[in-house]
């Protein structure tokens, strides 16, 4: 009786000595666009609309035409960072 439990708990025990397992793993990285290139410069204080003048219609709209193309450029700055990051992490 004896030699049949021991023969059991040896057959259990190198059956399971003999299963290999493959552990994979991946390599995660965070790339971060620098802060600077999240500016996107907005236009704090409106002219009165009862009191504006052409003057000032063409200064506000240089003004905003100004901070969306500062903008634009920066988006596409984080776009071509992030192609960049893209192609050298595969």
């Amino acid at each position: 009786m004896k030699w049949l439990v021991a023969l059991t708990l040896g057959l259990s025990l190198s059956a399971c000595g003999s299963v290999s397992q493959v552990i994979t793993t991946e390599k995660l990285t965070v790339v971060e666009p620098d802060r600077s290139l999240y500016n996107c410069p907005n236009i704090s204080r409106y002219p009165k609309p009862e009191t504006l003048t052409d003057a000032e219609v063409a200064r506000l709209l240089l003004s905003m035409e100004r901070s969306n193309s500062e903008c634009r450029r920066n988006m596409k700055a984080i776009q071509t960072f992030i192609e960049q990051a893209k192609q050298r992490t595969n």
